[in-house]
């Protein structure tokens, strides 16, 4: 069986469960019964599909009750990196996607906090000097650290 035929049982087997007729389930997405009925032979388009999921999952019947909604070219994309994986579900790839995405900024938060914390560690703490409250000095380094003595010169450039 195909996947349009898969997928066209699926949506017959759940109108006879509920109770409803393909007429109703025209009016209900908006389009003609002609229509709808060349859809269950020939394949539905991808908006009729997500129109008839949100019939069978009404928004607000899943635990917690979100609904987000996504732009057409937005869910193309959603649903092609689903393939991609190959994970069935669309409620399975969200619960998935959105525990990675949570996962990665975590981390990545993480890593932040400690590249702070390396850096303020990285700084030493100031240290009190034993010499801030003396007078400075000029010394010269071939003196051992003694005090060299200052000179003085005058306006002439003599000196005392």
């Amino acid at each position: 069986m195909s996947p349009k035929e898969e997928y066209s049982d699926n949506i017959s087997n759940w109108l006879r469960i509920n109770q409803h007729s393909r007429q109703w389930l025209s009016e209900q997405i908006g389009c003609t019964y002609g229509t709808l009925n060349q859809w269950f032979s020939k394949g539905f388009p991808d908006w009729a599909k997500l129109a008839i999921e949100r019939l069978i999952n009404p928004p607000g019947t899943e635990e917690g009750g979100l609904e987000v909604t996504f732009t057409a070219r937005e869910f193309e994309r959603i649903e092609e990196a689903r393939k991609l994986l190959g994970i069935a579900t669309r409620k399975l790839y969200y619960e998935e996607a959105i525990a990675e995405y949570t996962d990665q900024i975590l981390a990545r938060e993480a890593a932040d906090k400690t590249t702070v914390a390396q850096n303020i560690a990285h700084f030493p703490a100031t240290q009190p000097s034993t010499r801030a409250a003396e007078e400075p000095g000029h010394y010269d380094s071939s003196s051992g650290g003694k005090e060299k003595k200052k000179q003085h010169t005058d306006k002439t450039g003599t000196e005392d």
